[in-house]
């Protein structure tokens, strides 16, 4: 069902109407309007547009959405706007959500060097501190020469996870499970990890973890081989917030 939404730019041409540099040196903007001020119409324009494009600008991306925004009656407004999802809701209702996901395959041949296969930017804040980041990791293998590699899961250059994928003869089948969960602050973790393989029997990690989650961290998956010539073809890499 299509949206709509009656909130309007005022002077969508910009006319007769102060610029960044001048709006941002105004004396008006800065001390507001005093008793006896005039209120200049350049200074006015650029204020209600500047204002009007951004609820614009948020109502027409909820049209987009399927909703319906008016400026009718407050209340129903408001319960459109509730519609926003911010991180107390997700805290609070416990949601679920994807993070980051890279469904590329990407085959790597091993090097004896440590090779970051995946990598992205957590947000600050973005777990909360009673919130939990799971990271599930699927990949084959094929271990040549006897060679066995590392995998390294780290926040912030910090590990929460480390598995060796054995030697094998046939190809491998894995699956690593990583869980991270704050423990009523931001930066004192139980991080837990799981690897599934064909090649052995499950393996399981229990590392306490000190990463600070209120600043922005690099999530990032390595690998690193005993010996050239091992392959691993990475299949998904799979990020959720809950």
């Amino acid at each position: 069902m299509p949206g709509s939404s009656n909130f309007q730019v005022f002077n969508p041409t910009g006319s007769n109407q102060e610029n960044d540099a001048s709006y941002t040196g105004d004396a008006l903007r800065a001390n507001g309007i005093q008793t006896n001020n005039l209120f200049p119409s350049p200074t006015a324009n650029k204020l209600f547009y500047q204002v009007t494009t951004f609820i614009s600008a948020l109502a027409g991306a909820l049209a987009a959405k399927g909703y319906v925004l008016a400026d009718t009656v407050l209340s129903t407004l408001q319960a459109v706007l509730a519609n926003v999802l911010t991180t107390a809701d997700i805290q609070t209702q416990k949601l679920e959500y994807t993070a980051y996901r890279n469904a590329n395959s990407i085959l790597h041949t091993g090097t004896t060097t440590q090779d970051t296969i995946y990598s992205f930017t957590l947000g600050a804040g973005q777990v909360s501190p009673n919130g939990m980041l799971s990271i599930d990791v699927w990949l084959e293998s094929t271990q040549s020469g006897g060679s066995t590699s590392t995998l390294d899961i780290t926040i912030g250059g910090t590990g929460v996870a480390q598995f060796t994928i054995p030697t094998g003869i046939v190809t491998g089948q894995h699956h690593i499970r990583c869980c991270v969960a704050n423990t009523g602050s931001s930066s004192l973790q139980i991080c837990t990890s799981e690897f599934i393989s064909n090649l052995q029997s499950p393996a399981f990690q229990f590392i306490p973890g000190a990463v600070n989650m209120a600043v922005s961290q690099t999530v990032a998956l390595t690998i690193q081989s005993s010996a050239t010539g091992a392959q691993q073809l990475f299949e998904l890499f799979d990020v959720k917030i809950s």
